[in-house]
């Protein structure tokens, strides 16, 4: 309703300055008793209530200026009688202190309300809470046509004549007195309910009582809002550091025109838009002009109110969408399309749980053409690889496929993939859908800050289409296609082999996150479709099924392989995320070597690891908190849920999560997460949850 108003006077822009009501609310709110020993400024009875609310709160008062003669307060006898002194006619002439307050100045006020410089008190404070006067929030009233004139008895522009519908009440109609606001609340609510029709009008006598029940409500605002003589400057908008002096030049200048005056010196224009300082301005425009406030006039009120987000007023949020080759198949099949990343994948079609069986007993077929894909050429690829990679790659056959982590050079896991020597200077890189575009920065980066010497990078990602036949089947689908022996001994586990498949020149690379024998095919985008359907012919007889991104999740997540952005986060490593084998600490040089060493010879706090849920049937939310019971009772948080879901192969929930280090050491511990208020207990599971011994992939 109203925003209470600083008083000007030398260094008031000093930390310890504050508002009384900012008192009240570091008070009641938090509990905070802000300053050892605290001044109260005041001109009205809300500055009494600041001082007993402090000295209730146990906060050391050690003076009270009054502008008026005495205070009718209910509180003021009782602090006097405690022990504060009270000093009327006085205010607050300067702050003193460099980074903060250290103490004040008083001035007196004679009898006909000026300031005397003169006649000073020093006071010995940290703390100055001033409380003078208060402004209306009236910009809405404004902005709706109503006259607000200017209260010379009171000091306030109030609300005069509203348009039709449009009632006020409390504060910003003038009113202070709680009292008084529950039944102007009251009243403007019963005004409104009438002008719907829903009430009857409001007696014009009841109005009148309420009228003149405000004309003798004490007065919460004071004219005195510059109090000159002060040493050091006097500051007007703190948002803008507009000074008295600023405001005076203006003036001097030919701004004697209150919007004018606002647009030459900002007044105004900051964070606050003029809240803290607009009516003190209009008081120093007129004191400077010798005109009354009144002739003096107000700022224009123009929307927005309130500040209002850019996103709130921007158009519906625009991002590129891409899509797969096969986009148009996918929607046709029954396939529920889900964002992943930039890209629209499908999740499933029509039953996850059925794709995810499909795989682990007979064959499936899912598009991964979302992948990123790079070729890497040149004598130089091995070096650089051994740069980018936190794991070795100088000794890659040809032939052959490595995993591989990137890190950033604080040791974070920012992606990871697969790569294949395809020639003795040419490489196959494969990233993470998500990740495509920043991994390709990555490299560029690097080969263009001296790394990239004997070493040519082409983005081949929107060229090539790429697929995952997974399954313990997925060998005789394939040799159906192809006239290459695809065999265990020709193609093993991580090799590589370039081919055709159903008449089209591809790239086999025999890997595995689904856990299964597998094989990801890749194949020029222009014959995507015809791949795949001849993939999806081929393994009729052996009833194949196409799966999506959930089935892909719950088979990976078997093998407790992780997914980059979902299990780590910007503060994971690979030491903590369970990959220490892959950190080759004795290479020359690598992205985050020096943040990786450090750790491993300090040891990660927390670490990454799998659970089962003790409990049949409890699945939980990915996010959910880890908590462990404290000594006081309460709870603290241990840990995190990453990935979570229930396993139709394994009958069981499970996922994987981060713990602290010494729970996630010893394999069975059990520890709880939180879910919708309940404790659920689960087990700590080190490795694969399905085929630890990574026979089926070798199969």
């Amino acid at each position: 309703g109203a925003t209470e108003q600083p008083l000007i006077f030398a260094n008031n822009d000093l930390p310890g300055v504050m508002m009384g009501s900012a008192v009240q609310r570091l008070l009641h709110l938090y509990g905070v008793v802000p300053g050892q020993k605290v001044l109260v400024v005041t001109a009205n009875d809300d500055g009494w209530q600041v001082a007993a609310d402090l000295h209730h709160a146990g906060g050391n008062v050690v003076a009270i200026a009054d502008q008026r003669p005495k205070s009718t307060h209910p509180a003021a006898d009782r602090l006097i009688h405690a022990g504060v002194p009270a000093y009327g006619h006085h205010t607050l002439l300067a702050a003193n202190g460099k980074s903060g307050v250290t103490g004040a100045v008083l001035a007196a006020i004679d009898s006909h309300g000026q300031v005397n410089s003169s006649q000073t008190r020093a006071i010995d404070c940290d703390l100055i809470a001033v409380s003078v006067a208060w402004a209306g929030n009236n910009g809405l009233l404004y902005q709706a046509g109503a006259n607000l004139p200017y209260d010379e008895a009171r000091h306030e522009f109030l609300p005069v004549g509203l348009p039709q519908n449009v009632f006020a009440a409390g504060r910003v109609a003038g009113t202070h007195d709680i009292v008084l606001q529950r039944q102007e609340g009251q009243l403007a609510a019963q005004q409104a309910l009438a002008a719907l029709g829903m009430a009857g009008a409001v007696d014009d006598e009841v109005l009148t009582t309420l009228a003149t029940r405000k004309t003798k409500e004490p007065l919460r605002s004071s004219n005195l809002v510059l109090v000159p003589g002060g040493k050091g400057k006097p500051f007007v908008d703190f948002d803008e550091d507009v000074t008295v002096k600023d405001v005076e030049l203006s003036l001097a200048e030919g701004y004697d025109s209150i919007e004018l005056l606002k647009r030459y010196s900002t007044i105004s224009m900051g964070p606050s838009q003029g809240r803290w300082s607009s009516a003190n301005t209009v008081h120093l425009v007129a004191r400077e002009n010798g005109r009354s406030v009144s002739q003096t006039g107000r700022t224009t009120s123009r929307p927005p109110v309130q500040p209002i987000e850019l996103g709130a007023l921007a158009g519906q949020h625009m991002e590129p969408e891409q899509h797969s080759p096969l986009h148009d198949w996918h929607l046709a099949h029954g396939g529920k399309m889900m964002v992943s990343g930039l890209w629209m994948r499908p999740e499933h079609y029509g039953h996850p749980q059925a794709e995810v069986r499909a795989v682990r007993e007979r064959v499936g077929l899912i598009d991964v053409s979302t992948l990123g894909k790079f070729r890497l050429v040149g004598p130089g690829v091995p070096g650089f690889l051994d740069r980018i990679y936190i794991n070795r790659w100088q000794k890659t056959a040809v032939g052959r496929v490595r995993y591989g982590v990137m890190c950033n050079t604080e040791g974070v896991i920012t992606d990871d993939g697969v790569t294949a020597r395809v020639g003795e200077q040419e490489w196959y890189m494969t990233a993470t859908s998500s990740g495509a575009g920043a991994v390709y920065e990555t490299l560029q980066w690097w080969a263009q800050s001296g790394w990239g010497d004997g070493v040519h990078i082409r983005n081949v990602t929107e060229m090539n289409a790429a697929f995952n036949l997974a399954g313990p089947l997925s060998r005789q689908v394939l040799a159906k296609l192809t006239e290459a022996d695809v065999s265990n001994e020709a193609l093993p586990y991580m090799g590589q082999l370039d081919t055709t498949v159903a008449g089209v020149a591809c790239r086999l690379l025999r890997i595995g996150f689904t856990g299964e024998l597998s094989y990801e095919i890749h194949c020029p985008t222009g014959y995507a479709q015809h791949v795949w359907e001849a993939i999806l012919d081929a393994g009729r007889e052996f009833n194949i099924l196409p799966f999506g991104v959930e089935a892909q999740r719950v088979l990976r997540l078997e093998k407790s392989h992780i997914i980059v952005g979902q299990d780590t986060d910007a503060l994971s490593d690979p030491i903590a995320a369970d990959m220490a084998w892959a950190v080759k600490l004795d290479k020359p040089d690598f992205l985050g070597q020096r943040m990786l060493t450090r750790i491993a010879q300090q040891g990660p706090r927390q670490k990454l690891v799998g659970f089962k849920m003790l409990r049949p049937g409890i699945v939980p939310d990915e996010g959910l908190q880890i908590v462990e019971k404290q000594a006081d009772g309460s709870l603290g948080i241990i840990g995190w849920v990453t990935s979570s879901r229930f396993s139709p192969t394994l009958g069981e929930a499970i996922g994987l999560c981060w713990l602290d280090s010494a729970v996630a050491a010893n394999p069975g511990t059990t520890f709880n997460i939180r879910i919708n208020g309940q404790l659920e207990q689960a087990k700590v599971h080190h490795g694969a949850f399905y085929d630890p011994d990574g026979e089926r992939l070798r199969m």
